[in-house]
């Protein structure tokens, strides 16, 4: 079974990808975080996950 990208999966993805970016960005310039410490991604990624089942 093939599964077609269509333009609202894309658009999708594409502003999940700037979220986490924005996230990662924001996180080491005030926080002095470093983003690629271990479990930093995976909890961004689940408050992101949360923040948008919120809003959904």
């Amino acid at each position: 079974m093939k599964i077609g990208i269509n333009d609202l999966l894309l658009a999708l993805s594409n502003r999940y990808v700037k979220v986490l970016r924005y996230v990662l960005l924001w996180l080491k310039e005030n926080c002095k975080i470093n983003p690629t410490k271990k479990g930093v991604k995976t909890i961004i990624h689940q408050d992101v996950l949360w923040t948008a089942s919120i809003f959904s």
